[in-house]
C-alpha cells in the first residue's frame, strides 16, 4: 500500500484520455480512481500511480480505460512488506551483534535466523542464530550475534520464514565478511 506502480498503456487510440482505477480482486473495496493520462497519436503512455494507502493485502487490479468497451487490466498483488533484506554491518567479527531487517514474510509467522544455513534445508551444516516472528505487515528486524569460533572469511546469514501469502518457503541471505 502506498508504494508507486509504473504503468505502460498500448494499443490505446491516439491521443485519447485514459482513466486508471485500482480494485481488490476479493470486492471489499469499489474501484478508487488512481488518475488520468494522455495516450500520444500512437496510443501509447507511460504513467505512474499510487495504490491506495489504505488498499487491502491480496490480489488486486489496475484498470486503464479509454471508456466503455475499451480497458485493460493489470493483476498485481498488494503485500505489507517487499521481499527483502539488509544487514547493519557486513564487517564483523566472531561475537559481535548485528541487527538484519527483512520483510516479504506471512504477517506473524515464525522466522528463523542462520549463519551459512537454510532452515528449511533438512542437509544444511548452517549455525541457527535465533528465531522470532514476522510483525503484522511481514517484515522482521532482529538483532543477532554471530557466533565465537566462527572462521573469517566470507558467510552468509539467512532468514527463513513463509512468503507473505503462506504459499512457499521464503529464505533471504545477506553476505557478511568475517575478520579475525
Amino acid at each position: 500500500p502506498g508504494m508507486p506502480v509504473t504503468v505502460h498503456a498500448q494499443d490505446f487510440p491516439g491521443s485519447v484520455q485514459l482513466t486508471v482505477a485500482f480494485a481488490d480482486l476479493v470486492g471489499d473495496i469499489p474501484q478508487v480512481p488512481l488518475g488520468i493520462a494522455m495516450t500520444d497519436p500512437t496510443g501509447q503512455t507511460t504513467f505512474t500511480v499510487r495504490v491506495p494507502v489504505d488498499a487491502p493485502f491480496g490480489e488486486a487490479s489496475l484498470r486503464v480505460s479509454a471508456g466503455p468497451g475499451c480497458s485493460a487490466d493489470a493483476f498485481l498483488s498488494v503485500v505489507g512488506s517487499l521481499e527483502a533484506i539488509a544487514i547493519d554491518d557486513d564487517t564483523v567479527r566472531p561475537g559481535q551483534a548485528v541487527t538484519i531487517t527483512a520483510g516479504g514474510f506471512e504477517p506473524s509467522g515464525p522466522i528463523t535466523v542462520m549463519l551459512d544455513g537454510d532452515a528449511f534445508d533438512a542437509l544444511s551444516t548452517g549455525r541457527d542464530l535465533g528465531s522470532t516472528r514476522a510483525n503484522d505487515v511481514g517484515a522482521v528486524r532482529v538483532d543477532v550475534r554471530i557466533p565465537r569460533g566462527t572462521s573469517p572469511g566470507r558467510h552468509f546469514l539467512t532468514v527463513n520464514g513463509s512468503s507473505f501469502d503462506g504459499a512457499r518457503d521464503l529464505v533471504l541471505s545477506v553476505d557478511v565478511s568475517v575478520e579475525p
